[in-house]
């Protein structure tokens, strides 16, 4: 679950050693701005890569919660049970930090880039006076969780669908090469 420098790659981007999906220093607007090894501290919980843009935040997980052989795919008990954990503790954050008009724009559904299925969801809710959209995509590949959690202002709403989007069929494109 440790990310490497990428020798094949830039210098600055990231090899996930688990799945050997290559994370990008820098993709269109996207930079990185932040590691994490939670797995150190947290067995289970593996790396996150925090990427940021005007206006666009984009977190990207890797991780296994202890558990083991989860198939590849999305229609996997491990994976749908993983989704409901996440999708719960969004709510529960939500109603923590009393977010006006937090719902569901999209209730559960599959969504696929270059041929690899993702549960998805995507939520809707009021901060600081501005509509922010967020949306969740889950994949299993290698035995590992893959998670993307994207958030941004509904004014920039088109163009960070694009490099959202964008962003997760480059990774897809590895999991579909690779497979």
């Amino acid at each position: 679950m440790l990310l490497a420098l990428a020798a094949e790659a830039s210098a600055a981007d990231m090899l996930e050693q688990d799945t050997g999906l290559i994370f990008s220093e820098k993709f269109g607007t996207l930079r990185l701005v932040g590691v994490y090894n939670y797995e150190k501290d947290f067995p289970g919980d593996g790396v996150g890569l925090s990427y940021r843009s005007d206006g666009i935040k984009l977190d990207a997980y890797v991780y296994d919660k202890k558990a083991k052989n989860i198939p590849s795919g999305v229609h996997s008990v491990q994976l749908n049970a993983q989704f409901s954990a996440i999708e719960s503790e969004i709510a529960d954050s939500a109603m923590k930090q009393n977010l006006v008009g937090f719902r569901t724009v999209n209730a559960k559904s599959q969504v696929k880039f270059s041929g690899v299925p993702y549960l998805h969801v995507s939520y809707s809710y009021f901060f600081d006076g501005h509509q922010k959209y967020s949306r969740l995509f889950l994949t299993c590949y290698k035995k590992q969780f893959i998670k993307f959690r994207a958030t941004y202002d509904s004014s920039i709403a088109q163009q960070a669908e694009h490099i959202v989007i964008a962003f997760i069929t480059m990774i897809s494109n590895q999991m579909a090469e690779r497979s």
